[in-house]
């Protein structure tokens, strides 16, 4: 590099120094090489007005005179001419470059004569534009106060120790932070803002939020969590010491309202049904803990099945309390406690039965009834038989004594001499009536009783076995004929045996007249026909049924043939696929 010098004496100027010189400022500008376009002192805005100043436009110093009534943004854009000066040679050619700015709303689109290109340019706000230290130092390092508040860094900057920050940390792809082989990340995927955690080559944990779907939380991908304005949804077990929900708190193995501090809070199961709503029944298990059922209610018939005991215990003398929804002077009203067999047939009943009157009534279809007390029952205020009262039908005591008592006065009584006289011996006999002149034959005509010798005359003897009532051929077949015997070589039909015949490989079928009999073995199904009947065997009567509980899975199962059918149908299965025996024997 070339420095201009001059001594004592006088020196003259060449072309040289002012090249030079030219040299020595193009190398000044070089250290802007590579640099956004900035402002490098001055150009300061100030309500509408930009004060003048120097700017550095592709590459070269320029001057700006500054502006004034400005509205924003506005644009300093290169604006480059050259100027012609007078050669030796007599001629005017080009001695300068003179490289300049303007000033407008927009930049101009024609290309600038001397760079052969659209002007560059720097974008001034009511805030300012680009300062050199944003430029030329923020290129190259952080700076502590860039002037438009931001800084664009290229690469990657690494801090090799703790980052304090009092601001906002931004970014517009993710943060990451790592520790070892374990990555941790923030970012968005799409709409959704990922908070993303990964040890080593383990799981991988990711929150996701947005407005479509709320709060997601899942585990490689599988969902296992999710909220939104509507509803909190979980995918797997929920394990928890305790847990509320409205009123309704479930602690170890208590659940219960533990919200209404007066004595109308309230449980509800199954209240309400689907969506919240009253469309559909719903129907309420409580099982043992081993697939087995001990209180089913069916919500649409309101039918409450116990199997097991039912224990009433308390203070009040009410223990089982049967309400109607009549009134007491209404006949329609009725409520029994029914038993009935295993095919659901009622066998008895106690309570009211009948819609035309209010009697009470204890039904047994099976056997007599029994009514045992301590020493006695006492049943009042009057006992009937068969809906006439006992004191219709038999002479009560007092009425007796009474009776007794108008006949036993003292000039009314026989002596015993006198009594013998008028009275018959209780163990004298009928002989004691005879005399001569009330005969044997008399007593007899009497009370329609027959002699010895007639009885001998029209009464068959056993002995003989009807030979002394059959004399002739006609009257012994009019014998058979009045106790349905078949008289003599009258054919009789041998009774019909169909055999065994098959009807699935396990199950067979026999009819020996009109006794029919299923057995053999058979695989539950759920539902539909289980077999049918052939058709050289004849279907049943009346409707028949077979029911079972599968011991193995404590399964019950039911099917039944209807009247003149002879399609076996699966009436009630919860446990199929299960080999079991079975057997059903009717007439027809």
């Amino acid at each position: 590099m070339k420095e201009f010098a001059a001594q004592t004496g006088g020196r003259y100027t060449y072309v040289d120094d002012v090249l030079n010189l030219q040299n020595l400022a193009l190398a000044f500008s070089s250290i802007f090489d590579g640099c956004d376009n900035f402002i490098v002192n001055g150009c300061k805005v100030s309500g509408t007005t930009i004060s003048d100043g120097y700017i550095y436009i592709n590459g070269k110093l320029r001057y700006f005179q500054g502006a004034t009534g400005c509205t924003w943004p506005q644009y300093i854009y290169e604006s480059n001419k050259t100027e012609s000066v007078a050669y030796a040679s007599g001629t005017d050619k080009v001695g300068r470059n003179i490289y300049g700015c303007a000033i407008g709303k927009s930049v101009p689109t024609v290309l600038d004569p001397l760079t052969g290109a659209i002007p560059q340019y720097i974008s001034i706000s009511a805030s300012g534009g680009k300062q050199m230290k944003d430029a030329l130092f923020g290129k190259y390092a952080l700076v502590l106060d860039p002037s438009a508040g931001t800084q664009d860094v290229k690469g990657i900057v690494n801090f090799l120790n703790k980052v304090n920050s009092k601001g906002t940390i931004q970014t517009e792809d993710r943060a990451i932070v790592k520790s070892g082989n374990s990555v941790g990340q923030i970012f968005y995927e799409g709409t959704n803002l990922i908070i993303q955690s990964q040890i080593s080559n383990g799981p991988v944990y990711k929150i996701a939020l947005s407005n479509d779907n709320g709060f997601l939380f899942s585990i490689n991908n599988n969902a296992i969590f999710s909220a939104n304005g509507q509803l909190v949804s979980f995918k797997k077990p929920i394990a928890s010491d305790s847990g509320k929900f409205g009123n309704i708190k479930n602690t170890g193995n208590n659940l219960y309202n533990d919200g209404v501090p007066t004595d109308s809070g309230s449980l509800y199961v199954n209240y309400l049904g689907y969506n919240g709503g009253n469309q559909y029944y719903r129907n309420t298990y409580i099982g043992n803990g081993k697939s087995g059922v001990i209180l089913g209610i069916d919500g649409k018939t309101s039918l409450a099945t116990l199997n097991g005991q039912l224990n009433i215990s308390g203070s009040q003398a009410a223990g089982l309390i049967l309400k109607s929804s009549f009134a007491k002077s209404n006949n329609s009203l009725q409520k029994i406690v029914s038993w009935v067999d295993s095919s659901s047939s009622q066998v008895a009943y106690i309570g009211y039965n009948s819609t035309t009157d209010k009697i009470f009534e204890i039904y047994n279809s099976l056997a007599n009834i029994s009514i045992k007390g301590l020493e006695a029952v006492n049943l009042g205020p009057v006992i009937m038989e068969n809906g006439a009262k006992l004191s219709d039908k038999y002479a009560l005591k007092n009425d007796v004594s009474l009776e007794f008592k108008k006949y036993a006065k003292a000039d009314g009584v026989y002596s015993t001499t006198d009594a013998d006289k008028r009275f018959a011996a209780i163990n004298g006999g009928f002989s004691q009536f005879i005399s001569t002149t009330v005969l044997k034959s008399t007593l007899r005509s009497q009370i329609d009783a027959v002699s010895m010798d007639d009885v001998i005359k029209k009464v068959p003897e056993l002995s003989k076995l009807l030979s002394d009532m059959a004399s002739t051929e006609d009257a012994k077949k009019k014998i058979c004929s009045n106790i349905g015997a078949t008289y003599g070589g009258d054919f009789q039909p041998k009774m019909k045996d169909s055999g065994w015949v098959k009807i699935t490989s396990d199950l067979y079928v026999r009819q020996i007249g009109n006794i029919v009999s299923i057995q053999g073995y058979v695989t539950t199904i759920h539902s539909n026909t289980l077999f049918i009947i052939p058709n050289t065997i004849d279907p049943p009567t009346y409707a028949v049924a077979f029911s079972t509980v599968v011991s193995s899975y404590s399964g019950q199962w039911r099917c039944h043939i209807d009247a003149n059918s002879r399609n076996c149908i699966v009436d009630y299965c919860n446990n199929h696929g299960v080999r079991i025996p079975f057997s059903i024997t009717y007439m027809v």
